[in-house]
């Protein structure tokens, strides 16, 4: 009876020892399992918010500092091409946009991993962007003249800018939460998995070289951390500094621009002052009654009033190119015979030509379409013309006449059989303040200005030259000029 009775006991305390170890064996083996488990989820997680950092949130916050830079640089240029009609500014507005668009290419390939906001704004960027580009390449495609712009389209073009520049900061702003929210994470979750580990390692020793491993795989990831984090602030920075050169050289070229107007107006008119005077003494001098001048008395005076003449010409040439440039030349539109400005033109350059030799041919065809333009300013660039045409041509003839393209535009010429212009100087003829290496006087901004007043009022200008045959300036005016805003009673602002 004992003896049954002692397995039974046996029996029954080794169901206890079990049922009582088990709880105990089980809490070892869920705290063994969590041991491997935890890590490696917290591993993954880690894994999941470097990659969201490392592979979303920082590429795209760098794409926006570099669309943020390139279209400052962007504007810049444009602004530039619009007051300096120069190639390079054009250039250099291209190479900006294509960087812009490569980065923006950039963002769009994220924008679908990240939050809504960021698409909205991501939406209103590129919606602010296109309406910029397509004005742009308006104006560059010659739709939209710089005037048109300048008088109705630069406000808008600037709200466009500053819509885009906001949409570019709230995506910004947006990524700089979700890179904190994403840090935060990252630190929560070490910190969870710390505690975890410590409490499980008091548990299972055998997982402390787990425990070390992972911890180690902490440190090296929190390092990676930190170093993007050290980039991401050196590219602030850079976008920071290109930012404050882009405006610094803006700034620069403005205040060249305002210094070289106010320059020129303010030593224009304390010349002309005296120089005025002058010819007063002169003309004084020669109707003096006291005694008659002699033949060549006189003729040194003519020449000394001619040539003061000539000086106070070129003063109000140059202080005319200066007002261009700043703007305050008006253009004054009404009906006129493009016949008759040829004719008069023609003719107060014909005694010019005749004291060097020179036949003045005026070929103007009957019935010639009525143009609705500004005549002084076509009697300035034809003046210019023919000027150039009479100093730089020694023998042979200047032929002064019109021609019509496409009935689309009229063409008023001056053709000279002067020594010709060479491909290589061409562009250099139309530059201020540039002179081919030739004898003759002047300042060189007769072309400059001719282009700039072409321009204002929707012309162009063409030269066809060869070297040894002779040169043909053309003024292609539209027949039907586009409609201006700010036309008002036929007076509209030159700008450049």
């Amino acid at each position: 009876m004992e003896t049954r009775a002692a397995p039974e006991g046996r029996a029954g305390e080794e169901r206890e020892w079990r049922r009582r170890v088990r709880i105990p064996l089980a809490l070892v083996l869920v705290s063994l399992g969590l041991l491997v488990a935890l890590p490696l989820a917290t591993l993954l997680r880690i894994e999941r918010v470097s990659d969201q950092l490392g592979k979303v949130v920082f590429p795209v916050r760098e794409a926006i500092a570099d669309v943020q830079t390139e279209l400052a640089i962007e504007v810049t240029a444009w602004r530039a091409f619009l007051l300096v009609d120069e190639p390079r500014y054009r250039r250099q507005y291209s190479e900006a946009r294509e960087r812009r668009t490569e980065a923006l290419a950039t963002i769009e390939r994220a924008v679908d991993r990240l939050g809504p906001e960021v698409r909205s704004a991501f939406s209103d960027l590129q919606r602010s962007l296109d309406r910029f580009e397509l004005i742009v390449d308006s104006v560059f495609a010659g739709a939209i003249t710089r005037e048109r712009y300048s008088a109705s389209l630069l406000a808008d073009q600037n709200s466009r800018f500053l819509a885009a520049l906001d949409a570019a900061s709230a995506i910004d702003e947006a990524l700089s939460g979700t890179e904190m929210e994403l840090v935060e994470r990252f630190r929560t979750t070490l910190l969870v998995g710390f505690v975890a580990e410590c409490a499980l390692a008091s548990i299972a020793v055998l997982a402390a070289f787990q425990v070390i491993g992972l911890a180690r795989r902490y440190r090296l990831a929190a390092r990676d951390l930190r170093r993007a984090v050290e980039e991401r602030e050196e590219i602030v920075f850079r976008e920071r500094r290109a930012r404050a050169e882009a405006e610094r050289q803006r700034e620069e070229l403005r205040r060249v621009t305002e210094s070289r107007a106010r320059l020129i107006r303010g030593f224009g008119h304390d010349l002309k002052n005296p120089l005025a005077a002058a010819d007063g003494h002169l003309q004084l001098l020669a109707r003096s009654r006291g005694r008659a001048l002699s033949e060549e008395e006189s003729q040194h005076l003519d020449r000394a009033r001619r040539s003061l003449h000539r000086a106070l010409d070129l003063l109000a040439n140059l202080l005319e190119f200066a007002r261009a440039e700043a703007g305050e030349v008006l253009v004054e539109l009404a009906p006129l015979n493009p016949g008759e400005v040829l004719v008069e033109v023609a003719e107060e350059y014909r005694a010019r030509a005749e004291e060097k030799g020179l036949a003045l041919e005026c070929a103007v065809p009957e019935n010639l379409p009525a143009l609705n333009s500004d005549r002084r300013r076509i009697g300035q660039i034809l003046g210019n013309f023919l000027s150039n045409a009479v100093k730089y041509t020694d023998q042979g003839r200047i032929v002064v006449g019109c021609r019509l393209r496409d009935e689309a535009a009229l063409g008023l010429f001056v053709s000279d059989t002067g020594p010709g212009i060479a491909p290589e100087e061409r562009e250099r003829v139309f530059q201020e303040f540039r002179r081919l290496d030739r004898e003759g006087e002047g300042a060189g901004i007769g072309l400059a200005f001719s282009s700039l007043l072409a321009r204002a009022l929707g012309a162009r200008i063409e030269l066809e030259s060869e070297v040894g045959i002779g040169s043909t300036f053309t003024l292609w005016l539209p027949l039907r000029p586009p409609p201006r805003e700010d036309q008002g009673a036929g007076r509209s602002p030159v700008s450049r």
